[in-house]
C-alpha cells in the first residue's frame, strides 16, 4: 500500500515537472511578426522594384542578408542569427568563403536602392525642426518630406523650408529672407488636400497674413506656386486678397463699417493679372512685394510719408514694373517681346532720383538690340538704340519707347539708317497702379 502510494506520488511529481518544462519552452517562444511572416518574399523569388516597394526597411534587410546566410555566412547580429538559425536549409560555417555571383550582386543593389528610398530624411546639423509634413507629394509610393527649421546656429533670424523629394532623393533649401526685423514671425506648414501651404504672420495693430498654396508638378518636378492669399485689418473692419496664378484672377474682399454706420458692409472686386510659373525656389521678399502689388487698385490708399501727403507715383510705379517684367507674363507686348529682355533691364536701371529731378519727367538709356529689321535686306543693327519712359502726370499716364535705329546696307556698304519707334502706353489708376493701354509705333 505505501509503495503504491510512493510510486503515484512519483509519476505526479514527474508529469509536474514535464508539464512546468513544457509550459517554460512554450513562454521562451515569442512570436516576432517580421521573421514569423509567411508572407516574406525570399531570394528564390525574381526581385524587381515593383515587388519590393511595400516592404518594410526589416523585411528588405532580411532579404539582403538572405543571400549571403544561403552561403554559410555567420551573423553577429542577433536576430539575424535567430532568424536564420530557424531555416532548415542555413549552416554557418565561419570559414566559409563568400563569392557572389553577377546576379546576386545585383539583387544586392536592387535591395539596397529600396532601401535607402525608405530611409527617413535626416534633419542636417545646427538646424532646429519648427514643422514638418510628411507626404507622397511627387506619386512614387513613397513618402516625401517637408520641414520648416530654424538656423540655431546662426545670430541672426533665419528661417528654411527643406524639401526631400524622394523622386529626386535631393535635399531642396528654400531661404524664406525674413530677417531680424520679422524675428517674430508666426510662421508655419501645412498639408492642404494635395497641395503644401506655407502661411506666416506679422503681429501687430495690422495683422497681417500671407498664405502661399504650392501643388507639384510633375513636368518640372519641383512645386507650383497655384494661389496666394493675404488678409490684413483696416480702419472698422479687414480686407483680405485672393490671387489663383493658374487663370491669373485675383479678388479682393473688404468687410467693413464706416464711421457713420456701424453695420458691416460687404464688397468683392475682381482683376487679373497673368503671371509667370512661379516655383518654390522663388520665395523671397522680391516675390511677396509683387504680390502684394497685385490688387492695390481695390485698397485703402496705401502710399502716404509719415505726414499723410501721398509720395509721387512715379517711384512707386517704375517699383511695379520692374516686378511685372520679372514675374508677369507681359503678353501685350505680342510680336515685340523679343524686347522683354531690354526693357526689364532698362527699368531695372532706372535712377528714380534723376526721373523725379528731371523736368521732362522722362529717363533714357542707350542700347544695341541686335536684330534683323523689318525689311529683309537689313541683315545688321549697328545703331544706337533708346530707350524712354516718359510721365504726362496731367494725364495720369506713362508711355515706354523704344527709338530703334538699323543701318541698311547694299553690296556691304551703308547707304541709309532706318528708324522707328515703338510705343508702349500706359494709364495711371488709383493707388499708383497702372493698365495697358495701347501700343503705337512711328518711323
Amino acid at each position: 500500500m505505501v509503495k503504491n502510494i510512493q510510486h503515484n506520488m512519483k509519476n505526479t511529481i514527474l508529469l509536474y515537472l514535464i508539464c512546468s518544462f513544457l509550459l517554460a519552452c512554450k513562454k521562451e517562444i515569442k512570436s516576432d511578426k517580421t521573421f514569423d511572416n509567411s508572407n516574406l518574399l525570399t531570394t528564390k523569388n525574381t526581385l524587381s522594384k515593383e515587388v519590393l516597394r511595400g516592404k518594410t526597411s526589416e523585411e528588405l534587410r532580411i532579404l539582403r542578408n538572405e543571400i549571403f546566410a544561403k552561403k554559410g555566412y555567420v551573423f553577429k547580429d542577433s536576430s539575424l542569427k535567430k532568424y536564420f538559425s530557424n531555416k532548415k536549409w542555413y549552416t554557418p560555417n565561419k570559414d566559409a568563403e563568400i563569392i557572389l555571383t553577377d546576379a546576386e550582386k545585383k539583387d544586392i543593389e536592387l535591395i539596397t536602392s529600396i532601401e535607402k528610398e525608405l530611409k527617413p530624411f535626416e534633419l542636417p546639423k545646427g538646424y532646429k525642426m519648427l514643422d514638418s509634413i510628411v507626404f507622397d507629394y511627387d506619386n512614387d509610393q513613397i513618402l516625401d518630406v517637408i520641414q520648416l527649421v530654424k538656423n540655431i546656429e546662426s545670430n541672426y533670424f533665419e528661417q528654411y523650408i527643406f524639401i526631400y523629394l524622394t523622386q529626386t532623393k535631393k535635399l531642396q533649401k528654400i531661404d524664406l529672407g525674413l530677417d531680424d526685423e520679422f524675428d517674430q514671425t508666426y510662421a508655419h506648414i501645412n498639408k492642404k488636400d494635395n497641395m503644401f501651404q506655407f502661411e506666416y504672420t506679422l503681429p501687430g495693430t495690422g495683422v497681417f497674413n500671407y498664405e502661399y498654396n504650392f501643388k507639384y508638378n510633375s513636368e518640372i518636378k519641383n512645386f507650383q506656386l497655384c494661389s496666394y492669399v493675404s488678409s490684413s485689418r483696416i480702419m472698422f473692419g479687414h480686407i483680405s486678397k485672393e490671387y489663383n496664378l493658374l487663370n491669373g484672377t485675383y479678388e479682393v474682399t473688404k468687410e467693413a463699417s464706416t464711421i457713420d454706420n456701424p453695420d458691416i458692409i460687404t464688397t468683392k472686386n475682381l482683376g487679373k493679372q497673368e503671371s509667370k510659373l512661379i516655383t518654390l525656389d522663388l520665395i523671397d521678399g522680391k516675390l511677396s512685394t509683387y504680390l502684394d502689388y497685385i490688387g492695390d487698385e481695390f485698397y485703402e490708399e496705401r502710399y502716404s510719408d509719415y505726414d499723410d501727403e501721398f509720395i509721387d507715383c512715379r517711384e512707386v510705379i517704375i517699383q511695379k514694373l520692374a516686378l511685372d517684367f520679372e514675374y508677369g507674363t507681359n503678353n501685350y507686348l505680342g510680336d515685340y517681346s523679343i524686347f522683354k529682355n531690354q526693357i526689364k533691364n532698362f527699368i531695372q536701371s532706372i535712377n528714380s532720383n534723376k526721373l523725379l529731378k528731371s523736368s521732362e519727367n522722362s529717363y533714357s538709356k542707350n542700347y544695341t538690340l541686335h536684330r534683323d529689321w523689318d525689311l529683309n535686306y537689313i541683315k545688321e543693327d549697328n545703331c544706337l538704340d533708346e530707350l524712354f519712359i516718359t510721365f504726362n502726370t496731367k494725364k495720369n499716364s506713362f508711355t515706354i519707347q523704344i527709338n530703334n535705329c538699323a543701318h541698311v546696307f547694299e553690296d556691304g556698304k551703308v547707304i541709309h539708317a532706318s528708324e522707328q519707334s515703338i510705343i508702349f502706353e500706359y494709364k495711371i489708376e488709383r493707388n499708383c497702379t497702372y493698365k495697358y493701354d495701347k501700343t503705337n509705333g512711328a518711323g
